[in-house]
């Protein structure tokens, strides 16, 4: 069984927020406004033990290459995605966190190297 965990991106403040930054007020305009985008824990870690959540962009090698894409759901289940190309789902053991699509969109501009 996994936790169930969330974090938010802040539209407004341009800022990522964890779960246990919100109070009972601010979980109320999270679902009550556009102002907050969710982002679910995946239940996963990567090699350095970062929990990986939706809208992260993690790196893993594929034969010679670095491979990058970012986390969502898909098929009942969560896999990266590399633009519109559904990659292999890496292990934990290989895949790392590097960023995530709110604070280093620039990371998936260079894809796979």
């Amino acid at each position: 069984m996994r936790d169930i965990k969330f974090r938010a991106w802040d539209d407004n403040r341009m800022i990522l927020l964890t779960w246990d930054w919100f109070d009972n007020e601010t979980i109320d305009q999270v679902f009550r406004t556009d102002r907050f985008t969710l982002m679910q824990y995946t239940g996963l870690k990567d090699k350095n033990g970062a929990e990986i959540y939706e809208g992260d962009i993690i790196q893993w090698n594929q034969g010679s290459y670095k491979i990058t894409g970012d986390v969502h759901w898909r098929n009942h289940g969560w896999q990266p995605f590399q633009g519109l190309t559904v990659l292999c789902t890496p292990t934990e053991n290989d895949c790392e966190v590097i960023g995530n699509i709110y604070e280093n969109p620039e990371l998936m501009e260079k894809g796979a190297k």
